[in-house]
């Protein structure tokens, strides 16, 4: 073989050699193509009824009054057989954006509850206990009577009751459409009325473990207790007013209140917390949420917590402690405090890689200077080499002193994290 054909054969194989060296390192380019659309979003609706006088007023927590015969206005209310007093009117109103279905319940009867077997309850002529349904923004201007029956004898006598409640429960009804029909909330129930702290008890002792619906106890005013380890690995959800008071830490004020497990909502009541001590709450529980409740007292955190326009009142110790919470979060919010509200602080329950995230969107902290030596509104502290983020929004900061190491009256630093175990983002801005 020729010189030249020789090198031109090994210049070919090493031309070839180099082409599949590169070809080894190239990415293959295919024809590709993508669409996209945006998805509406999503809302979820709200369940709201009210319960007002003829003028529009709530009577949530009132007393209603029996009515006397015209001219008889003055005389007492004695009942005897034979007899029918209405209470005032009332009008239930529907004042959310989902339709309702509602019923009413006589409760909270102390003293001679035996006189309340001779008595017919009616609702403008219906029996108690009947379903309505209401739409949005409807109303019913209702009576409810009290008719004692003719049949009653001697062994009522002298009797009387107290502290009779107009309940009135109200859950979804089957009008609202989703993509396959009405029928989705068909089996919507209404919440458990319990009038004293043995029935609490039994509502939540009656309730499933492990199950996916969450079973909605009603209290009226009054005080009651969620009791030590009655709401393991069940979900409940219990409502009231402003004056339904609930202790939710241990029997001395400062313990914990072992919930294992359990997912936990409170609506509208007032909650009590830890009157002295570090270390009281609600302990092990997945999830706790709270909405439009008032908070008495100080609260440390043992497992997840969502607060939803709520109020704290504390002159003399922070509201809450975020201790044992990987994820706390405030929306709407409003703290009157002596001079502290809020410490991020401790060791999501003390686990490997504690860490916490606490969010605080469209709150209000108030100081009263009740303590003298003001702090920061949210004071963060340092423990088992924890790592935390902050993220605030639209925050109101009323009061309140510089805080160590950051020079502002809404975050303090107090113990000189560095960036890589904190990270705080105010309004949009990262400033550590």
């Amino acid at each position: 073989m020729k010189k030249n054909t020789k090198k031109s054969l090994l210049f070919s194989v090493l031309a070839l050699v180099l082409c599949c060296a590169m070809l080894l390192g190239t990415t293959f380019a295919w024809f590709t193509d993508s669409a996209s659309t945006k998805v509406n979003k999503i809302e979820a609706g709200t369940l709201n009824i009210q319960l007002l006088d003829a003028r529009g007023v709530s009577l949530e927590g009132q007393t209603l009054a029996w009515q006397k015969a015209a001219g008889h206005e003055s005389e007492a209310v004695l009942w005897e057989p034979g007899c029918t007093y209405k209470l005032q009117p009332i009008t239930i109103k529907n004042n959310g954006n989902l339709a309702l279905k509602y019923k009413i319940e006589i409760s909270g009867i102390d003293g001679d509850a035996k006189l309340n077997e001779a008595i017919e309850w009616t609702i403008s002529g219906d029996p108690i206990g009947d379903d309505h349904s209401l739409a949005v923004g409807a109303s019913d201007t209702l009576t409810i009577s009290g008719h004692m029956k003719e049949s009653a004898g001697n062994e009522y006598q002298g009797l009387s009751i107290d502290g009779v409640a107009i309940t009135v429960l109200a859950t979804q009804n089957t009008v609202e459409y989703d993509s396959n029909g009405n029928q989705y909330d068909a089996q919507a129930v209404y919440p458990v009325v319990a009038n004293t702290q043995a029935e609490l008890n039994d509502a939540i002792a009656s309730a499933q473990s492990g199950s996916n619906i969450s079973t909605k106890v009603a209290l009226p005013a009054g005080e009651f207790k969620l009791e030590n380890n009655t709401a393991n690995d069940k979900k409940i959800t219990i409502s009231g007013t402003k004056d339904t008071v609930v202790t939710v830490v241990g029997d001395t004020g400062n313990q914990l209140n072992y919930q294992n497990g359990a997912t936990l909502a409170f609506e509208g009541v007032t909650i009590k917390g830890q009157t002295t001590g570090d270390f009281g709450g609600i302990a092990h529980v997945e999830e706790t949420t709270f909405v439009n409740c008032t908070f008495e007292g100080k609260l440390t955190l043992y497992g997840d917590a969502t607060f939803i326009n709520c109020t704290f009142n504390n002159d003399s110790d922070y509201a809450i402690w975020t201790w044992g919470a990987r994820n706390a979060e405030f929306i709407g919010c409003t703290f009157n405090s002596g001079g502290k509200a809020l410490l991020l602080y401790g060791g999501a329950d003390s686990t490997d890689v504690p860490t916490t995230n606490l969010t605080v969107t469209n709150c209000i902290f108030k100081d009263n200077d009740t303590l003298g030596t003001d702090k920061a509104a949210i004071e963060i502290g340092n423990d088992y080499n924890a790592t935390y983020t902050l993220t605030v929004n639209n925050a109101t900061v009323n009061g309140f002193a510089n805080g160590k190491n950051t020079n502002s009256t809404l975050w303090a630093n107090k113990n000189s994290m560095d960036p890589e175990h904190l990270t705080v983002t105010i309004d949009g801005s990262k400033i550590q």
